[in-house]
């Protein structure tokens, strides 16, 4: 049972990975008549479970551990036993901090 779970969710970078699967998908239907469509559908279905997989981040926390997972947890994959988080402090969370760094995974949170 977990204590606390969020998803964040952005519909610009969703938006942007749809554009990545339609450019995909137009790319695949290009290559049907030639040798290469096999290998090209492969790697497209391979690239779309990552797409899928990045385009959302789930948060939960309970009594043991923290874990953020992706949609589908095959590329964004992280888990951290609570013993092993020295402090934390709570304030407007790392979403409040866009505008200052392109990426909240580059920074520490202290630096926000």
């Amino acid at each position: 049972m977990a204590l606390y779970e969020e998803r964040i969710f952005s519909r610009g970078f969703a938006l942007l990975m749809l554009l990545a699967v339609v450019l995909l998908a137009w790319s695949t239907a290009a290559a049907y008549y030639s040798k290469a469509f096999w290998m090209m559908f492969a790697a497209s279905l391979l690239l779309l479970a990552v797409l899928v997989d990045i385009v959302a981040i789930r948060i939960e926390i309970d009594e043991r551990e923290v874990r953020i997972r992706g949609l589908l947890g095959l590329v964004v994959r992280k888990t951290v036993k609570i013993e092993n988080i020295a402090s934390f402090s709570v304030s407007e969370g790392w979403m409040g901090c866009s505008g200052r760094f392109t990426s909240p995974f580059q920074l520490k949170v202290a630096s926000c």
